[in-house]
């Protein structure tokens, strides 16, 4: 996708906000190559729209993959391709499940991420 080019052309995700919607960011509060995320406070919010708490890093892994992507970095080993970008960690889905009441999570969380600009 042309990651390296656009890394090398001093676009690493800077001024850009993201919110991530998925099925939960299972230990992605763990991860070195999330490290920076949290050190620094790149992640501005999250919340678990299946379980009306804040926490989404409990549940499943899809979204540490999806969010792996685009945030990773630990040099020599994997970069995303937005690694300096600001993120919203919304978990919308329940991996288990599939039932309509996702779609109205996944409005609620766009909606959230809208009223947060």
């Amino acid at each position: 996708i042309g990651a390296d080019e656009m890394h090398k052309k001093g676009f690493w995700g800077e001024g850009i906000v993201m919110a991530v919607f998925d099925s939960g960011f299972s230990n992605a509060d763990k991860q070195t190559y999330f490290k920076h995320l949290f050190e620094n406070g790149q992640i501005l919010d999250t919340y678990d729209f299946v379980m009306n708490e804040k926490s989404v890093f409990e549940d499943d892994d899809h979204g540490r993959m999806v969010l792996s992507c685009i945030a990773a970095y630990e040099k020599g080993k994997i970069v995303g391709t937005a690694p300096k970008a600001q993120f919203y960690l919304f978990r919308t889905e329940d991996a288990s499940t599939e039932y309509m009441i996702e779609e109205y999570n996944w409005l609620a969380a766009a909606e959230r991420a809208d009223s947060l600009g």
